[in-house]
């Protein structure tokens, strides 16, 4: 089969996304030591740069849907990583000693 510039943009596209989704794996894989995943830590990440924010504010930062960022934000609670701080309707996240120590 002969690449067209039809189909060129869709292989370029295959690939790439074969490799950041080779790539995705290998960073779960070496993270799991720590029993986190590439979305716990970029919450932790970003919590750490922002200070204080809210979780819809996370999502938008990370760029995931608010399902994964709700389950990702309570397995990081459950592990005492992060805390929950309540200002009038909004929660705002905030790191823990903890979670500071796992991304040192």
């Amino acid at each position: 089969m002969t690449t067209t510039t039809e189909t060129y943009p869709m292989t370029c596209w295959n690939t790439i996304s074969t490799y950041h989704n080779q790539q995705i794996k290998r960073v779960n894989a070496f993270l799991k030591q720590w029993d986190l995943s590439h979305t716990n830590l970029e919450v932790l990440r970003c919590l750490h740069t922002t200070s204080c924010t809210s979780q819809k504010e996370i999502a938008e930062r990370i760029q995931v849907t608010d399902g994964t960022i709700s389950h990702g934000i309570k397995r990081l609670f459950d592990r005492q990583l992060i805390t929950r701080q309540r200002k009038w309707k909004t929660n705002y996240l905030l790191l823990t000693e903890k979670g500071t120590a796992i991304l040192q």
